[in-house]
């Protein structure tokens, strides 16, 4: 807009109106008031008295008007100017920014119909003004947008492109470079047509005709584009149709979504896989909704396809009603579908149907609830198999031994029946198959035949004698678990097998054949050999480390930790691994924020680098300070799927820059602030720093002592004093001294001070400057020579009482037993009582003037050395214990107490008291020697209980499978003696039942006295806990006792472990229902105070006889009338280890025939 045009055609319809020839704006700016527009005032200058007016006139928001200035007292002056008008020119009513004046050399009136021109001309010129203001505003907000338009794009992860009409791309982002690999000059000008998938050219061009014709977006476009490097990437785009200069175009935003796609097209191809499994499936699959409608139906179940489709959304009473069935079987199903959704597994059970096609069929039915993460219920699956040949052919095949047989050569196990000389009489599929050989190849052979070649672990052959057929004939016992190698002929490779030999005999206890089973461990065995491998490196890796080492599978969220890891923090996991909630969980509040940005930056990002420093949360709840670095590793679409890492503690570094930064503010404070004079003087003796203390007291400005050596203001008598003093402390003879001196006041007069000087080095150990403190003593001196007589008169007396108080002490220690000694400042013997003949075997005058550390075992020297530095710095007495010489060359161990003697607080004599304690030293020793021989045979112990219980697992799992068996085949078998053996199979399998549990007590306890036991406490509610424990384990079961509970109170939260929680719990609770099988119920009580939980398990059994209640919970003891039930002895000694463990106590009363009560009470977590 040209204003200055504007202007003066205001200026002249002013001046034409009013008839005046003069006329001006002026408006202010940065430099003030300034005219803008003026008319007629070429020759004529704008004097100041009409500037003043024009100051006025803004001042006060008023009009002025001048008709004769020369008529007007006030205004007398030598004017070419008689008339004056001013009006004030606003943006509101109290912002006034210029004004508009009109001037005449003749005195003159206006009339109304100029003042009011006048006034629409100010109208008129404000009008434009804030037509200004606002377009500049508006300006600036385009510019704005403009800026945060162009900002959002180039922050955006999407490309912002324009094209026209005919596809011509005419604008594109900077990310088209970033994600698709072109320069934008490559870009414009061209068709976007030539970077399409040629499959996706028709959808793209018939997407813009739809929008192009109906003017609306269509919405999102996907398409494959070309990327630079020669291939397609996928992208999703939104449209929109706009107008610029008139001119229809397209502008768009797209993003890269190859990897939503990919992982789209993954899961239709598993939900095809999964889809053609479930549809090819032998097996009947269903699944229902919530509301109990089939949302899906295999072919198998239901193979007419009209009659599936319309079995889709409907339940089993509308389908029963389609076929017009009896609505039994619906309703027996939907009563499993409850049953099924109440207990929350798996339920199975046979169902018979009736038809007039197919008869009576059998069916084995399967529901099987899924629930979401959050519990809530998600789906039921069915399955269902018909079992009616199959059970046809079973009651066959128990009739005879071809269900054995059968078994046999359809287990996926490898099974060889080998005779007395190791010859193979049978075999079954699984072994041709694993051992590469035919069934002809294998009969009549041994298993250590030269058609196979079998190697151990180590790869060193098998001797026949080694193969475990011929171990189980000549030891006639089992043989398990041998790992062979064996090489296959027929496919020339190595094969890994776990073998068994079990010898069996006959009636006369001959041995009849062998039977040998084997599994394919091929793939376990490489699995592990990698495994072993990458453990090694990692374990040895941590423990040539003090850093905690950790692997994250950022797929699974479990974190690997090294062995320092728990040497640093204190942490204990089992096996090692943390998942990384848990490791989230112990950074500091306040670090996290900062830990999540960083971590989440390097994940997101393309480094393969990341470190950060944080708080991270010990066991002991302290924190430590870490520095974590890692490596990031991506897969080949870059994305993060595993970080390695160490972490450093860094806590006394931490700690150590702290206590630095702290110590030198303090430094500095106490430099400024002491009350006595300091300063740092350099190595040349010049004043670098000074306090105000000390410039105070020398009458110099700081500047001033700046420039001045400690020399120039030394008194010259004291000056060789000092320079020694600093030679020394060059020279390393010593670290500080203390001495008194005169300096030399600005005003030439003497100032006496107490001077301390002490030395800071650098690391090279050079000196950088020596620390200088300065009392000012002047008045004491003249106060000490003024009682310097009485001083003297006082030292005489005193030294009196002294050699009175000497010969008193002397008298004392020459007759005492316990030797004492009187030493010099240096230590040196001064005095010796004569008790030192009776302990050392010296006399008296052998030892003065000789140094206790010449008579001291080398070994304890250094030790005595700090003890007397200690001693003598802090100042304090000091009871030590070493090894003296005697006079024979033995060396005793000697106790000494010693203290100082101090006289006006300086060290005069030291004074010791010594007594021999030898035979205490040898005692304390001996029994120092047997607690570790303890501690050596406990932990012995503990690994040998462990070692033996984790050893008798497998071979008693063989001998209760093997018994097993053993009852099966017995099943429907005439079978001479049948029922005795029976009887015997029945007591082994009972045996070993209570042995497995005898070994799980002891390995129970043995973990406990070792500190192994896993202890995690967390907080939850013992009622629920309850609760679930007796419905998981005994509700169903209809030949023990009823459990009844009884809840007192309104909450139950413990903070305990819920595994050694459970065990104590049902520990008590099994003892109850094994000691009352008469009783037809169990009470269990829960009652709640204010800082109480009480659980209470009572049972109306046998009881326990009173003189055995105190030995209960004793390990390996039970009550004297248990006998003929199964035990261990052990449950509740470790029910009340476990209970203790869990802040809590365990109390049990007994009345012998009418029952038992178990108390135990925690503490109640507020």
């Amino acid at each position: 807009m040209d204003f200055q045009q504007e202007f003066n055609s205001i200026l002249l319809f002013v001046s034409e109106i009013c008839e005046i020839p003069c006329v001006f704006i002026s408006l202010i700016d940065l430099t003030g008031l300034t005219v803008k527009a003026k008319i007629g005032l070429n020759l004529m200058p704008i004097s100041p008295k009409i500037l003043a007016f024009n100051e006025n006139i803004i001042q006060q928001n008023k009009i002025k008007i001048v008709s004769d200035i020369n008529n007007d007292v006030s205004n007398q002056s030598e004017n070419l100017v008689d008339f004056f008008a001013g009006l004030p020119i606003c943006l509101n009513e109290n912002l006034v920014i210029g004004t508009i004046c009109i001037m005449g050399t003749k005195p003159k009136e206006l009339s109304s119909i100029q003042l009011k021109y006048l006034d629409h001309a100010v109208q008129q010129i404000q009008s434009l003004l804030q037509l200004h203001i606002e377009n500049k505003e508006l300006q600036e907000t385009i510019k704005q947008q403009e800026n945060q338009f162009q900002l959002t794009i180039d922050n955006s992860n999407e490309i912002i492109y324009e094209i026209n009409l005919e596809g011509i791309i005419n604008y594109a982002s900077n990310n088209w470079t970033k994600y698709l690999g072109y320069d934008i000059k490559e870009v414009l000008g061209k068709s976007n047509a030539s970077f399409l998938h040629p499959e996706d050219l028709e959808n793209c061009i018939n997407f813009l005709d739809r929008v192009i014709k109906t003017g609306e977006n269509e919405g999102e476009l996907i398409y494959r584009i070309l990327h630079k490097e020669g291939h397609y990437v996928w992208h999703e785009t939104r449209l929109k149709l706009s107008l610029k200069n008139g001119s229809p175009f397209f502008i768009g935003n797209c993003r890269d979504i190859t990897e939503h796609i990919e992982v789209q097209q993954k899961l239709l191809q598993q939900k095809d896989f999964y889809e053609t499994i479930l549809n090819n499936l032998p097996t009947d699959v269903v699944v229902f909704d919530s509301n109990h409608k089939y949302i899906y139906v295999n072919p198998i179940a239901i193979k007419n396809e009209e009659l599936r489709k319309f079995i889709i959304g409907k339940d089993d009473f509308e389908y029963a009603q389609h076929m017009q069935r009896d609505p039994s079987i619906a309703r027996s199903r939907r009563e499993k579908f409850l049953a099924a959704l109440q207990i929350e597994k798996t339920l199975l059970w046979e169902e018979t149907l009736h038809s007039e096609v197919d008869g009576i069929t059998y069916h084995d039915r399967k529901f099987t609830p899924v629930f979401n993460n959050d519990g809530s219920f998600k789906m039921m699956i069915g399955f269902s198999v018909n079992i009616t040949e199959s059970k046809k052919i079973q009651e066959e095949i128990l009739k005879s031994r071809q269900l054995t047989a059968s078994i046999l050569q359809n287990v996926a196990v490898g099974i060889l029946v080998q005779g007395p000389q190791s010859e193979i009489l049978e075999n079954n599929k699984a072994a041709c198959e694993m051992l590469g050989l035919t069934e002809n190849q294998l009969r009549g052979k041994t298993s250590f035949d030269d058609t196979w070649k079998v190697i151990h672990i180590d790869g060193s052959p098998f001797q026949p004698d080694e193969h475990p057929v011929p171990q189980a004939i000549q030891k006639l016992k089992p043989i398990n678990n041998i790992v062979m190698g064996v090489h296959r002929p027929t496919y020339n490779d190595l094969v890994w097998l776990m073998v068994d030999a079990i010898p069996v005999f006959g009636d006369l206890n001959e041995l009849l054949y062998v039977i040998c089973s084997f599994n394919d461990i091929t793939a376990q065995k490489k699995a592990e050999d990698s495994l072993k491998i990458s453990n090694e490196r990692f374990t040895y890796s941590s423990k040539a480390t003090s850093d905690a080492l950790w692997d994250w599978n950022m797929i699974t969220d479990e974190i690997f930790v090294g062995e320092s890891y728990s040497i640093l923090f204190g942490h204990q996991f089992e096996n090692n691994i943390i998942t990384g909630q848990e490791c989230e969980n112990y950074i500091h509040p306040e670090d996290r924020e900062n830990y999540f940005a960083s971590a989440e930056k390097a994940v997101n990002t393309d480094v393969y680098r990341w470190t950060e420093e944080y708080r991270y949360l010990k066991s002991d709840k302290t924190y430590a300070f870490v520095k974590d670095k890692a490596v990031i590793i991506r897969n080949d679409e870059g994305k993060a799927i595993r970080m390695i890492g160490a972490m450093q503690d860094i806590t006394k570094e931490k700690k150590l820059k702290d206590e630095l930064q702290q110590s030198e503010e303090q430094f500095k404070g106490a430099f400024e602030n002491s009350a006595v004079g300091m300063a740092l003087v350099n190595v040349y003796g010049y004043y670098t720093e000074t306090n105000v203390r000390l410039c105070k007291m020398l009458g110099y400005s700081n500047q001033e002592m700046k420039c001045l050596k400690f020399q120039e203001i030394t008194h010259p008598e004291d000056l060789t004093v000092d320079l020694d003093y600093k030679e020394k402390l060059d020279t390393g003879k010593i670290s500080n001294f203390s001495s008194e001196k005169r300096f030399i006041h600005k005003n030439n007069s003497i100032i006496w001070a107490q001077m301390s000087v002490s030395s800071a080095k650098n690391n090279k150990n050079e000196i950088k400057y020596y620390i200088v403190q300065v009392i000012d003593i002047t008045e004491r001196k003249k106060i000490e020579e003024e009682n310097k007589v009485l001083t003297d008169e006082n030292n005489r007396n005193k030294t009196s009482q002294l050699n009175e108080a000497k010969s008193l002490y002397r008298l004392l220690a020459d007759n005492t037993v316990d030797l004492v000694c009187l030493h010099n400042a240096d230590t040196t013997f001064k005095y010796i009582s004569p008790s030192i003949q009776n302990l050392l075997g010296y006399s008296s005058d052998e030892l003065l003037g000789k140094f206790p550390l010449d008579y001291a075992h080398p070994e304890d020297k250094n030790y005595l050395e700090k003890k007397m530095d200690n001693f003598l710095t802090l100042k304090t007495d000091e009871l030590v214990i070493a090894r003296f010489k005697k006079s024979n060359n033995e060396y005793i161990w000697i106790e000494i107490k010693t203290s100082l003697i101090l006289e006006n607080k300086v060290l005069i004599e030291i004074q010791t008291s010594s007594r021999d304690v030898t035979s205490k030293k040898i005692a304390e020793e001996a029994i120092e020697k047997a607690l570790a021989k303890e501690r050596e045979l406990n932990e012995l112990r503990t690994n040998l209980v462990s070692t033996i219980s984790h050893e008798f697992r497998t071979p008693m799992t063989t001998i209760r499978t093997s018994a097993e068996l053993i009852s099966m085949y017995l099943e429907n078998q005439n079978v001479v003696n049948g029922n005795r053996l029976q009887k015997r199979v029945t007591i082994i399998t009972e045996e070993i039942d209570r042995i497995v549990e005898l070994m799980n007590a002891v390995l129970t306890i043995s973990k406990e006295d070792s500190g192994k036991t896993n202890f995690n406490p967390t907080s939850f509610d013992l009622k629920e806990f309850c609760l679930e424990i007796v419905d998981n384990n005994y509700l169903n079961n209809l030949n023990l006792p009823m459990v009844i509970t009884n809840f007192n109170g309104s909450t139950f939260t413990v903070n305990a472990d819920k595994k050694l929680m459970e065990y104590a719990i049902l520990n008590i609770l099994n003892n109850a229902f094994k000691y009352s099988e008469k009783s037809a119920k169990v009470i269990l009580n829960l009652s709640s105070t204010s800082d109480t939980i009480v659980l209470e398990i009572i049972d109306f059994g046998i009881g326990i006889p009173k003189e055995d209640h105190v030995k209960l919970f004793n390990t390996f003891f039970r009550a004297s009338n248990t006998d003929g039930f199964q035990g261990t002895g052990l449950g509740l000694y470790i029910a009340k280890t476990f209970t203790k463990k869990n802040s809590g106590t365990i109390a049990l009363e007994s009345e012998l025939g009418k029952g038992t009560k178990v108390t135990m009470k925690f503490p109640l977590n507020k």
